[in-house]
């Protein structure tokens, strides 16, 4: 499931928790003067096990590459070592084959942030059972969906079985996964028995899912869940998809405030930077707001508006073209580029 890292951690991770020019993106993190709390994602793990499959496979002999793995290990065990001493033992390993390791850009690999500069060939045969999985759950008839037995999800390993549920929350929250309703949601839960299982990976992506498709009965599950559990890969984005749910909010902030005094205050600071962080998108939300608002009134008092300036403010395609349809008279395509507030009279 290697694949399934570099989609669902490494990328997600450098776009969404990061950006691909941050330096805390870079395989080898710069540290100096830097908060560990910071700086810790899973980003060095992905990018380190991409490189090490990408040099299995130019080197071309899984086997020995393996023996060179033992080897490492057994080398270097109960040590601390640094970056130049791993490619020292590499290059000494593989003294024959030189020219082949040159080729590698190392430079980009340790050091350069954003993704990787090459993508390693993944296999695919496990990731094809989860999309197939998820698929029928998705977009199957409802006869498909009675049929289902427990068998398929069960013989899954933890990895396929959180790439399933990553595969319903992207179409759910695109908005495309019409038949994934409700009362399927039941029933997977029924067939599954999720709610009750004692593997935490899988109960915390079947969590984020059932309350992306806004179902009422995970709440508590959730909310228990986060009271039980205290590792933040668990707790983050459970109390997050619960912050970002009104109907799920203010329980999710009395437990957070209740569970306080037995957190681990490194925990504690990741789920406070969640609240804080949405504060901020709702005071730049309400200053957006203000500006369309701004906007509104000078079109309605028959000033002319950069359509420029009007689409830099509203990102929504089928607000932009409904806008400029109803004030094509009045939004310049060739207008002011800037203006304070974003609005000008036309000379």
């Amino acid at each position: 499931m290697h694949l399934s890292g570099w989609e669902d951690h490494l990328r997600m991770c450098i776009y969404e928790t990061f950006h691909p020019e941050h330096p805390f993106t870079r395989l080898i993190v710069p540290l100096d003067g830097q908060c560990a709390d910071d700086v810790f994602s899973p980003i060095p793990y992905q990018k380190g096990a991409a490189l090490l499959l990408l040099l299995e496979q130019r080197l071309g002999d899984p086997h020995r590459f393996e023996q060179f793995l033992r080897s490492y290990i057994n080398k270097f065990a109960y040590k601390s070592i640094v970056t130049d001493e791993w490619m020292d033992y590499l290059y000494e390993f593989y003294d024959d084959k030189r020219s082949i390791l040159d080729s590698i850009n190392w430079n980009n690999w340790l050091h350069r942030p954003g993704m990787p500069p090459q993508k390693p060939t993944f296999d695919e045969t496990l990731l094809k059972i989860c999309k197939s999985l998820a698929n029928k759950w998705l977009y199957g008839s409802d006869k498909e969906i009675n049929e289902l037995g427990a068998i398929e999800f069960e013989e899954m390993m933890t990895a396929q079985k959180e790439k399933f549920f990553s595969l319903l929350d992207v179409d759910i929250s695109s908005g495309s996964a019409h038949s994934f309703n409700h009362e399927r949601i039941e029933i997977m839960e029924m067939k599954y028995s999720l709610n009750t299982t004692g593997n935490c990976d899988v109960k915390c992506q079947w969590i984020l899912v059932a309350l992306q498709a806004k179902w009422e009965p995970i709440i508590p599950i959730a909310l228990k869940f986060v009271s039980d559990i205290g590792r933040v890969k668990y707790v983050r984005p459970c109390y997050q998809r619960m912050f970002e749910w009104k109907v799920s909010r203010e329980s999710a902030l009395e437990t957070f405030e209740k569970n306080k005094p037995r957190m681990h205050n490194f925990t504690i600071q990741f789920v406070q930077s969640l609240l804080n962080n949405k504060n901020k998108k709702g005071a730049n939300n309400e200053m957006k707001t203000s500006k369309e608002n701004n906007i509104n009134e000078h079109i309605e008092n028959g000033i002319e508006v950069s359509e420029d300036i009007y689409l830099n403010i509203s990102k929504e395609e089928d607000k932009k073209d409904d806008f400029i349809s109803k004030n094509r008279k009045l939004v310049s395509p060739n207008g002011i580029k800037k203006a304070t507030n974003g609005c000008q009279k036309t000379k």
